[in-house]
C-alpha cells in the first residue's frame, strides 16, 4: 500500500509539471507597415520604389516566417503569436514580385509573456538591397556598382 501511495504522489508531481501552461513563456509582436509613406518632394520617391514592392516578409528567430502579398498604398498588420519571451529581433522583407529583396529594416523588441510588443517600423528607416544604378548619361552604356567610382 505504501509503494502504491508513493507512486501515485510520484505520478501526479509529474503530471503537474509536464501539464505546465506554456503561455507564460511566449507572447506576440503586432507589427504595422504602411507602403507609400511621406509627403512633398520624397513621396514621389516613396511612390515609384513601393510600386515595385508586392510581397512582404516579417521574421522573428525561432517563428516560422510571415509572407503577406501586398499592393501600393496598402498597410500591413501582422500580429505573431508564439514568440518566444525576451528580447527578440524582428526582421522586415519587403520583395519585389521576383522574391528578391529590395528593402530591409530590423527591429529589437522585448516580448514580455502574455503581452504583445509593438516594434516601429518608419519608412525613412528601410535600406535599400540589390538595387543596380545604371547612369544614361553620356552614353548610357556605363553600369556602375554601388559603392563604386570612376
Amino acid at each position: 500500500v505504501r509503494s502504491v501511495y508513493k507512486l501515485l504522489v510520484f505520478s501526479s508531481i509529474l503530471l503537474v509539471t509536464t501539464c505546465e501552461d506554456k503561455n507564460d513563456e511566449f507572447g506576440s509582436v503586432a507589427v504595422s507597415i504602411t507602403l507609400n509613406q511621406g509627403s512633398g518632394q520624397n513621396n514621389r520617391i516613396a511612390e515609384i520604389f513601393s510600386s515595385n514592392i508586392t510581397k512582404v516578409t516579417i521574421s522573428i528567430p525561432d517563428v516560422e516566417p510571415v509572407n503577406v502579398d501586398v499592393s501600393s498604398g496598402q498597410t500591413v498588420s501582422e500580429t505573431i503569436d508564439g514568440v518566444p519571451v525576451g528580447e527578440q529581433t524582428v526582421r522586415i522583407d519587403l520583395k519585389n514580385s521576383s522574391g528578391t529583396i529590395l528593402y530591409i529594416q530590423t527591429q529589437t523588441v522585448n516580448v514580455e509573456a502574455g503581452q504583445t510588443s509593438n516594434p516601429s517600423f518608419p519608412a525613412d528607416d528601410f535600406i535599400a538591397e540589390n538595387m543596380v544604378l545604371g547612369v544614361t548619361s553620356p552614353n548610357g552604356g556605363e553600369n556602375w556598382e554601388l559603392g563604386s567610382i570612376q
